[in-house]
């Protein structure tokens, strides 16, 4: 089975595209591509994320840097904030992913168990 994380950090794509948009609808987020075909990334089994962006109103925007990881703060962090939103405790935080993306004016933060990469017609 591939591990998210490895596939995450040598996916060359994202270097690639520039992205047009973004949907944040838990339990899936959805990054919308262009190069030179469309294309999306669909984090799916969201279980928590953070992000500050701000995309131009056109032309979309580059992904400068981006890591995967299943140690870190913010995965470490996931049952205080859950706590402090009065959501449901998790029983297993260990097929979790930590999916970071820099842009120019900000980051987005997924925790997930996977992604998925998919070319889409328009």
């Amino acid at each position: 089975m591939a591990d998210p994380v490895q596939e995450f950090q040598d996916s060359l794509i994202l270097q690639q595209g520039r992205m047009d948009g973004f949907v944040v609808g838990p339990p899936k987020i959805t990054l919308h591509f262009i190069f030179p075909k469309w294309f999306e990334i669909h984090f799916n089994r969201v279980v928590d994320y953070r992000y500050r962006v701000k995309l131009p109103l056109f032309g979309g925007t580059t992904i400068r840097d981006w890591s995967a990881c299943r140690d870190s703060e913010f995965l470490r962090s996931i049952p205080e904030r859950r706590l402090r939103h009065h959501l449901a405790p998790l029983d297993d935080l260990s097929g979790l992913c930590h999916f970071h993306m820099t842009l120019p004016d900000g980051y987005l933060d997924v925790a997930a168990e996977e992604y998925v990469f998919m070319m889409v017609s328009r």
